[in-house]
């Protein structure tokens, strides 16, 4: 009997399957471990190795290797399952899927019905291939509809959710005072979730493919920082050093495109010379993906200032050096005399809820608009696939949406470069 392992799935985190062969046998089965096809070759884990000599590189590699090691002992004991299974089985029975997810798993119980128990289950299924903002938010929305259940005096289940029960679940929602995208954002993970649950042989009701029918998300201003506010900002001297840092800190990200999970954790390593220009080169946290971005000349001027080093952060816990950040860019920007009047949604701490309200531009400014200045300053300047390489959209229409543009913006912009071509007639 030959046992072995491969790769099966579309995402980054591919799943294992374990197939038994033998004359008469053939049979397959979704371990349910899911692991980077980089550390999955031959069938076996590859450790990742420490290729630099930094203590804080070499403490990231050890972490990740202690994952794989536990997947590397799970295999090996589902391997060690399969074979004394074998050794045991009764002559009548069939070595097929059936029998290795009994022999690997044990008597499996029904999934549940309950859709918030179903969000557990979801959740703890989901919790290797989801980011942990992402399982964060996801916790959110499922205490937003236990607070539902509370209130309505109901439990939900999954072949309950239909068009009556999102009628019942805005009402709530606009009792409670949320915001119209909270409110569809929430709806939006309830038919996620209860459609992962039909794959999985639950009843769902005929009408979940509906419960979204007719709403719509509510426009908000598109807030970035033009050319002439970031030259505001490059021209700013501040003596105070935490403002220094902040600022420089905004001004790479409005040239680099970068989220802030990147953006504060840029090294000095990161940076290559190539001929005459310096360029960033990692690996995206938020998607894995490798990208090679060209460091603008107001950029090196900030490096050069601190002897080619990136700003010092502020704090060294990554939630609290984000928090720290924003704060300190809004004092940048007041700073700098960004005060244009914009229309935001702005939380009440009263209320704990968003509304919309004119403010001043600085006090709208948050870590992402570095990014969001990037791409809509040099959308038409630059052709969109090159900023699209860089921002790291997965489409033309998600671009355009991030930018507040429609896709057929894109026509005034090629009508525009038309007009300017001059036409030679030999």
């Amino acid at each position: 009997m030959n046992i072995t392992f491969y790769l099966l799935g579309k995402k980054q985190y591919k799943s294992i399957i374990v197939r038994v062969r033998d004359t008469t046998i053939d049979a397959k089965l979704n371990t349910k471990i899911r692991i980077n096809p980089k550390n999955f070759k031959n069938g076996s884990v590859r450790f990742n190795k420490v290729k630099i000599n930094d203590a804080a590189h070499k403490k990231k590699i050890n972490k990740e290797n202690l994952i794989l090691n536990e997947i590397q002992d799970q295999l090996k004991e589902i391997e060690d399952k399969i074979r004394k299974g074998f050794l045991q089985k009764k002559p009548y029975e069939i070595i097929d899927s059936k029998w290795l997810k009994k022999i690997v798993f044990g008597e499996q119980q029904s999934l549940p019905i309950n859709f918030i128990e179903y969000f557990d289950y979801y959740l703890d299924f989901k919790k290797q291939s989801l980011k942990a903002s992402t399982l964060k938010k996801l916790r959110t929305y499922k205490k937003r509809i236990e607070n539902f259940q509370s209130d309505e005096g109901c439990v939900l289940y999954i072949n309950e959710i239909n068009k009556k029960f999102s009628f019942k679940f805005q009402q709530w929602s606009d009792k409670k005072k949320y915001a119209q995208n909270t409110k569809i954002q929430t709806l939006k993970t309830i038919k996620t979730i209860a459609t992962h649950a039909g794959e999985n042989g639950i009843n769902i009701h005929p009408e979940l493919p509906y419960i979204l029918k007719g709403l719509k998300y509510e426009k908000t201003e598109h807030i970035y920082l033009d050319f002439d506010e970031i030259n505001k900002l490059t021209e700013l001297k501040l003596e105070n050093d935490k403002l220094d840092a902040a600022k420089d800190w905004l001004i790479i990200s409005c040239y680099t495109a970068l989220r802030i999970s990147d953006n504060l954790k840029l090294k000095k390593d990161k940076i290559k010379k190539i001929k005459e220009d310096y360029f960033l080169q990692l690996k995206q946290q938020k998607t894995e993906t490798p990208v090679n971005i060209y460091l603008h000349d107001e950029v090196v001027k900030i490096l050069k200032k601190r002897r080619m080093n990136f700003p010092p952060v502020f704090s060294k816990n990554n939630v609290s050096n984000e928090v720290i950040y924003n704060r300190l860019i809004k004092d940048v920007c007041r700073l700098a005399r960004i005060n244009k009047k914009v229309t935001v949604k702005i939380k009440n701490p009263k209320t704990n809820r968003y509304e919309l309200k004119e403010v001043p531009k600085y006090r709208a400014v948050t870590s992402h608009i570095g990014r969001r200045s990037f791409a809509t300053n040099y959308y038409g300047l630059i052709p969109t696939p090159l900023l699209i390489g860089q921002t790291g959209h997965s489409s033309e229409k998600q671009f355009l949406r991030y930018v507040g543009k429609k896709d057929a913006y894109n026509s005034f912009i090629l009508a525009e470069k038309m007009k300017n071509i001059k036409h030679v007639k030999e």
